[in-house]
């Protein structure tokens, strides 16, 4: 039985397929694919700020001290009040989906301690609502609710 035999040919490129495959695809994983959450600078720069500080967000930090930012003393107790809860089953339209938040604690934080340590509250202004067009306009087409064409 000869080493260089057709059938003794096909089975080894066969199996040294499969191990050419392994062999990159570790190679891939080791050395091509790079972590996307981290960021670029050097470590103690870049822990100054919070994610949701500016100039990437709206809240501002606590001062710094020996304690600030840091954990704060919430509780399950207290926390859960935060949740935003309406009665689902009233005929006003509402919903428990907020869209201006206070503070980015909304009730679900877990463990609690890391809610109102890092963040103060945020001044809410909401932005004034834009006046209907006019019911009847003069010389006008509707289409429903809205003119079309003056």
């Amino acid at each position: 039985m000869s080493f260089f035999s057709k059938k003794n040919i096909v089975t080894n490129a066969c199996s040294m397929t499969l191990m050419l495959f392994i062999i990159l695809g570790v190679i891939y994983i080791l050395y091509a694919r790079r972590e996307g959450f981290l960021s670029s600078g050097n470590f103690p720069s870049i822990t100054d700020n919070g994610l949701l500080a500016p100039p990437y967000g709206d809240y501002k930090m606590f001062p710094k001290g020996p304690c600030t930012p840091g954990l704060s003393k919430q509780t399950y107790k207290n926390e859960w009040k935060l949740y935003p809860y309406t009665d689902m089953s009233s005929y006003a339209q509402v919903t428990n989906n907020k869209q201006y938040w206070s503070t980015p604690c909304n009730g679900t934080s877990t463990p609690p301690e890391i809610c109102g340590g890092l963040y103060q509250k945020k001044n809410i202004v909401r932005p004034a609502p834009v006046p209907p067009p006019p019911n009847y306009p003069q010389n006008a087409v509707r289409v429903n609710y809205y003119v079309s064409r003056i």
